[in-house]
């Protein structure tokens, strides 16, 4: 990875194969330890290093946003719930516009 970082500027063939074969055993652990967290940064990493080409990468980029989507719809609904009991009209409003563009339509208040 050291080396990777000293020839920046240099694009070589061997500099790219290099790229995506540390590119994908980072993304590879990340898959493997369903942390959201870890897998943002390794794809953070893959688009830096110009690795959005490999398979691996749209599996963890499909599975963080898996993940992402799964929490944002746990806070939303404790959001809602909040807001709903204290009639809280623009709480309301925000869950549903963070809602819809997040295409997360599974909202509701149980009462």
């Amino acid at each position: 990875e050291a080396a990777i970082l000293r020839a920046n500027e240099v694009e070589l063939p061997a500099k790219q194969a290099a790229n995506e074969i540390v590119c994908g055993k980072r993304l590879s652990e990340a898959l493997e330890t369903g942390d959201e967290a870890v897998m943002r940064a390794a794809l953070r990493t893959g688009r830096t290093f110009g690795a959005e080409h490999l398979d691996i990468f749209h599996r963890v980029q499909d599975e963080q946003q898996r993940l992402y989507k799964g929490m944002l719809s746990e806070r939303l609904q404790e959001q809602l719930k909040a807001a709903a009991a204290t009639h809280d009209f623009q709480g309301l409003a925000a869950v549903f516009q963070v809602a819809r563009r997040h295409a997360i339509g599974t909202l509701a208040v149980r009462t």
